[in-house]
């Protein structure tokens, strides 16, 4: 057949014509496309657009507020173990205590797009979105497209979610994986096309290693398995096939925290103390505080002490995951009638109008918030159309009964632990989708029998009355919270009058609230008002005599005053409450070098004992490694040092300080602290004549960290000592470029 727009090296009038004729067609066609797209997805995409508007103008008004700035321990959390992670530490150095999905994400993210509060805020914004699309999908597949419709609209505006998507938190995202993994149950479970199986089962496994009670929905999904087929072989391959997925998802992060760790840990190893926590016999249900002295201000340290002193053995992270399971048990066993009482209380939180958060108070932060100030959709009205649905539509309608199910579910998994409004931020998709079968079923009133409706009306209406009566109330001592963390905050950014006044107006709530007295202490320390310091910090340690802080606070004073001794006692008392604080060993050794009753053996003692509980920490090490060569024990302090550079840190997973702003431990912290401990032993070595010795830790020294000053003027003087005149004047040549206005380098 004879070609018309044959190849060769000249092409016919005709070929041109057909060939722009082709393209203008797939030009049209395209353009035809997309308008039919727009046509049929007008509503959903308006709403989008809408959504993200919003979100941006929330964004912005948000940064403007000092708010912005000010996370709370979670958040700060997951910013610091992203922004470690981007910086290079992908493997991470022991056991996850929290699931990492949410911080892998973060983490690419600040890789990317730099490791800011914006950044991250945008990320929560676009998992906003998604989630968003997703509940349209959701409530198309299963109810219509005009229920999908009414279901975005509502969560485009709702409150809570909007506020959420910005926070630093993993629950926003737990949220859109699990939205995803039931969409792909749907489609799996109206088309049984294999495909939809395989993306439920990767979604639910993404979902488990961002929050694991994921997991507890697994055996749903099993019977929905079983039951999805009368033949028995079909139905094992079906659940083989989904158990193979879900561990192709989990099984890597649990081989990681047996190369990591040591040990087997499925996902993370938080479980056990936040189980604890929500079942202990001081537990108020809502508040994420161990029993006093802790309180809600406890530590990881804290925890793994209490439990290794019970067991008097050192306990890995799942180890003391489990120790923690098996004492709130046994509270359990001991108690079940108070256990009983409490689980129900923390069923009905979970159905409750108010919401509830540990460190931030919501209802203070949404007045602030113009956007928030005005808006307002309260949860018991999501509650009651939820409630006319299932009342409606449960046995004539499985998507009714499946969302119904979820709920429930993941309702009573969070009365396990303990109730926080964010922990019920994943089920509010389904909340909104049940409450727009709800609104329509209020629209089809006039075109039905009215007297059908009276009964779920009824139950609606009950519900909403339930959610918003204080049927239980919540425990008091709470309400100081919101303005500790703005005192906290100032302090931080160096505002103390600020913050000063943030901390007077809660102790007019409660003067006694933890901590709250040592920060107004830590204030007047800075502002140089000793004796208003030291007031505020004995007033602490009066209202809460057991716990350690108060102690370390007043010994840090008396130390500055060169009170040794009772620098040293109050030290000591502090330690006797947590032996583990390196802040308190690093005072009592200070404190006892100026004793004049305390010789070499026993500040040597004193010291061993301090590297002893703190496990080496590197402060500690480098402080008693200073004090010794002070008191003439260079030997002692060699040690010390050398036992420094072997050191390890402390792992970001499980590391106290990541949870605050104060945290140094990035690759920069602890280079500099190595280049302190190799400058130290290059001048000990230099006070022993052992100039070889001298220069070398000099130059490591150095090498580490290029900026240290003092380590230039020990290499140079160990050149200088040898005799290698040629070498020194090189070093203190480059010294003086490096610090032009140092005087140390003028002498020869």
């Amino acid at each position: 057949m004879h070609r018309i727009c044959a190849p060769g090296k000249g092409k016919s009038t005709v070929c041109k014509i057909l060939q722009n004729r082709l393209q203008f067609d797939i030009l049209v066609n395209m353009q035809q496309r997309l308008a039919d797209f727009y046509r049929k997805n007008m509503a959903i995409i308006w709403i989008l657009l809408a959504a993200f508007l919003l979100r941006i103008v929330y964004l912005v008004i948000y940064s403007s507020m000092p708010d912005w700035n000010m996370l709370t321990v979670d958040n700060y959390y997951h910013f610091n173990w992203a922004k470690d992670m981007s910086s290079g530490n992908i493997f991470g150095d022991t056991t996850y205590f929290r699931a990492p999905f949410y911080i892998f994400c973060l983490a690419l993210v600040f890789s990317l797009f730099g490791a800011t509060l914006t950044t991250a805020r945008i990320f929560g914004l676009v998992i906003g979105l998604a989630s968003l699309l997703l509940t349209f999908l959701t409530g198309k597949k299963l109810f219509g497209k005009r229920t999908g419709l009414i279901a975005a609209a509502i969560q485009s505006v709702y409150p809570l979610i909007l506020y959420f998507e910005s926070e630093l938190l993993l629950d926003p995202l737990f949220m859109m994986l699990l939205q995803l993994s039931v969409y792909y149950f749907v489609l799996w479970y109206k088309e049984q096309n294999l495909s939809n199986l395989v993306c439920m089962a990767l979604a639910l496994g993404l979902a488990s290693i961002t929050r694991p009670t994921a997991l507890l929905f697994l055996p749903l999904v099993i019977l929905f398995l079983y039951f999805s087929s009368t033949l028995w072989k079909q139905r094992v391959k079906l659940i083989a096939l989904f158990a193979l997925l879900l561990a192709l998802i989990i099984l890597p992060i649990t081989i990681r925290n047996f190369v990591a760790g040591g040990e087997i840990v499925l996902i993370s190893s938080q479980g056990g103390i936040n189980f604890f926590i929500g079942n202990n016999r001081q537990s108020d249900g809502v508040t994420a505080a161990m029993p006093t002295p802790l309180g809600h201000n406890w530590k990881i340290d804290d925890i793994r002490y209490l439990a290794e002193s019970e067991t008097a053995s050192e306990l890995k992270s799942g180890a003391l995951s489990d120790f923690w399971y098996n004492k709130a048990f046994d509270e359990i066993l001991e108690r079940p009638l108070q256990w009983s009482s409490l689980f129900f209380k923390k069923l009905y939180y979970n159905f409750s109008n108010r919401e509830i958060s540990n460190n931030r108070n919501l209802a203070y932060f949404f007045s602030q918030h113009s956007l928030l100030k005005f808006s307002y959709f309260p949860f018991a009205a999501l509650l009651a159309l939820s409630v006319l649905a299932v009342a409606t539509g449960y046995k004539s309608h499985w998507g009714v009964r499946l969302l119904f199910i979820l709920i429930v579910v993941n309702s009573v998994a969070v009365a396990l632990f303990f109730f926080n409004s964010r922990f019920r931020l994943p089920l509010l998709p389904f909340y909104i989708i049940l409450s727009a079968v709800g609104i329509e079923s209020l629209m089809k009133l006039s075109k039905q029998n009215y007297g059908r409706y009276l009964l779920p009306a009824a139950l609606a209406a009950l519900a909403a009355i339930l959610s918003v009566a204080p049927i239980a109330p919540l425990p008091a001592g709470r309400q100081p919270q919101h303005l500790v963390s703005l005192g906290l905050f100032h302090y931080a950014n160096d505002n103390t009058s600020a913050a000063i006044g943030y901390f007077q107006r809660a102790a007019k709530i409660d003067s006694t609230f933890p901590e709250l007295n040592l920060n107004i202490g830590a204030c007047h320390l800075r502002l140089k008002n000793i004796d208003s310091s030291i007031f505020y910090f004995e007033k602490e340690i009066k209202a809460h005599p057991k716990r350690a802080l108060g102690y370390s606070n007043l010994a840090g004073i008396y130390l500055v005053e060169e009170k040794w001794d009772s620098a040293f006692s109050n030290a000591s008392r502090a330690i006797e409450l947590k032996p583990y604080r390196s802040d308190a060993h690093t005072i009592r050794l200070r404190a006892a070098a100026n004793i004049a009753g305390i010789n070499n053996d026993s500040l040597i003692a004193i010291a061993n004992y301090a590297r002893e509980r703190t496990i080496q920490d590197l402060k500690v090490l480098y402080n008693a490694a200073v004090i010794l060569t002070q008191r003439s024990s260079p030997e002692e302090a060699i040690s010390f040092l050398k036992k420094a550079l072997s050191s390890e840190s402390v792992p970001i997973e499980t590391d106290d300080q990541a949870f605050t702003p104060y945290y140094e431990e990035t690759k920069a912290a602890r280079k500099s602290k190595r280049a302190l401990v190799n400058y130290q032993l290059g001048y000990i070595y230099g006070i022993k004549k052992e100039y070889g010795n001298s220069i070398l830790y000099s130059i490591a020294a150095i090498s580490i960290d290029p900026n240290l000053e003092s380590a230039y003027a020990n290499l140079a003087a160990g050149y200088y000592a040898l005799e290698n005149f040629t070498s020194a004047d090189s070093v203190i040549t480059a010294a003086k470029k490096l610090f032009p206005a140092s005087q140390i380098f003028d002498r020869p």
